[in-house]
């Protein structure tokens, strides 16, 4: 578990990701724990497990404080699983921020995949080419600071 994060957590299982062999859903509380301790599957940090914790820690944590444990949380495990290159910190936010947003505007959801059938772009993996373009995610900078949109403005 990581410092700080003394939350109670929810039991209520999401239907993705499964393990496979298992027979059930891996609740929040099983992701969120294999997570935070670096033992969850790269698998299971697809997509859809960035989103399903962000939700998480938006839940527990609010905007603010559950951005930075999030962001500190996908560059620790990246570490952790020999994916250090692969952490962007302008892609981190980008999605966090549409997450959160989402979350603004559908209080009553109550796991992360309902979130995405409300809001169906978060599904897709290449959002962001609508606001940044290849080359500048790519750059040193947009992986280790926040790097503002060429292509489109976000919303405010």
């Amino acid at each position: 578990m990581m410092v700080g994060l003394d939350v109670p957590r929810p039991h209520a299982p999401d239907p993705t990701p499964q393990t496979p062999g298992r027979r059930r859903p891996v609740t929040d509380d099983e992701f969120l724990d294999a997570f935070e301790r670096c033992v969850l599957p790269k698998r299971q940090f697809s997509h859809a497990g960035h989103l399903r914790l962000a939700y998480l820690y938006l839940r527990r944590h609010g905007r603010v404080r559950g951005g930075r444990v999030f962001r500190l949380g996908v560059r620790r495990y990246a570490g952790a699983v020999g994916a250090d290159a692969l952490y962007n910190e302008t892609l981190t936010t980008f999605w966090w921020q549409m997450v959160a947003d989402a979350l603004a505007r559908h209080r009553h959801v109550r796991s992360a995949a309902a979130l995405v059938s409300c809001e169906p772009q978060l599904a897709d993996r290449g959002l962001q080419y609508r606001y940044w373009s290849r080359d500048l995610l790519k750059s040193s900078r947009a992986r280790l600071v926040w790097t503002e949109p060429d292509l489109a403005p976000l919303a405010a």
